[in-house]
This record gives C-alpha cells, structure tokens and sequence, in this order.
C-alpha cells in the first residue's frame, strides 16, 4: 500500500511524518492480504486555519482507495498527535468492519453451494 502524505497550514517536520507513519503501521499490517500494492492511503494532516488559537483546530483525514473500497475519515482534535491516533484507530476500525463482512459473504456463499 502506498501513503500519500500532505500537511496544509502547518511544517512537516520528519518526527512529525514518522509520527504518521508509525501510528498507520496497524492499518497496513491488518490490510496487507486483502489490498494489493496499487492501493493508495491519502493522509492530510494540519490545522483548519492560521486564525484560531483555541479548541478543535488540528485536523487529520484519510482516505483510502483501492478497486470498489473507498473509506474516508476526517477527525478533529486538540492536539495534532491526538488526531493523528484518533485517525489511524477510526480507519482501522472501519477496515475491519468491511474486512469482516467480505468474509462472512464468503463463508454464507460457500455454505449455500455446500448445501445445495
């Protein structure tokens, strides 16, 4: 899987594109047999605008795509690393949501053809 990695309003220093990566590792090891190698995971990180101080403004959004998946995920938080986390848990989360349900077509199909 490739990782694609854009910072908007912010530097992208290399602890912070190693934080990224690192955080993401779990998303491709759970995704490694089931995606090919063409897949593409979008990550951009950064903060909403130059303007506020306070509050929600670091922002973290993934998205992959690959064949007929398409899973995107924005988060908000605080803090830039807590976004971060926040993302790689989420799309790992719905990954294997979507994981899970290919393979349980799979087994119901098979028992359906078993039984026949």
């Amino acid at each position: 899987m490739k990782i694609v990695i854009k910072t908007t309003n912010i530097e992208a220093t290399e602890g912070l594109l190693q934080s990224v990566t690192k955080k993401l590792n779990k998303l491709v090891k759970v995704s490694q047999k089931q995606v090919s190698p063409d897949a593409v995971l979008n990550i951009e990180i950064g903060k909403e605008t130059k303007h506020h101080e306070k509050g929600k403004i670091f922002f973290a959004e993934g998205h992959i795509t690959w064949g007929k998946l398409d899973i995107y995920e924005h988060i908000t938080a605080d803090d830039l690393y807590g976004a971060i986390e926040a993302l790689a848990r989420e799309m790992t989360r719905k990954f294997v949501s979507i994981k899970e349900k290919l393979t349980s077509k799979e087994r119901r199909g098979s028992r359906l053809a078993k039984n026949q």
